[in-house]
């Protein structure tokens, strides 16, 4: 099921391929508000909307940041940031059970980079852009 905000980003998205863009994407898990069913809804979106490179991390709390000072408050903070927000490691203590999140997160990476649901993300970006009419114009160079 895709939600209506997420709806307004996938016909973002498509919009942008069509005119023949290509178009990259970060999405991060850990926040707060996230459920379960968030590891599935990036999934969909990802591959729904032909969404070829993205990069998904866990989310950390850099020094300085508003994140920090709230989770700092909350005692929720655990070690230091790595900078690294794909190598499994977070720097506080998440609402969702760890494992439970950890688990999720190589689900996404699983479902969006094996090979069949990886190439076909990548037809459904090549597919508005074969409509496309390429036109060759003459390069001219201002001397």
């Amino acid at each position: 099921m895709v939600y209506s905000s997420q709806k307004y980003l996938l016909k973002s998205v498509q919009k942008i391929q069509k005119k023949g863009l290509f178009v990259s994407g970060g999405f991060i898990v850990g926040f707060d508000s996230d459920t379960p069913s968030i590891f599935r809804r990036q999934i969909e979106f990802i591959q729904q909307s032909g969404i070829v490179s993205a990069m998904v991390g866990l989310l950390n709390a850099p020094k300085n940041t508003q994140l920090y000072q709230q989770l700092k408050a909350e005692n929720r903070l655990c070690n230091e940031p790595t900078g690294n927000n794909t190598d499994f490691s977070m720097n506080f203590i998440p609402k969702m059970n760890f494992d439970e999140l950890l688990a999720g997160y190589k689900k996404i990476i699983q479902g969006i980079y094996a090979k069949k649901p990886y190439y076909k993300g990548y037809d459904r970006y090549l597919k508005p852009t074969r409509s496309l009419k390429t036109e060759n114009p003459e390069l001219r160079f201002h001397t």
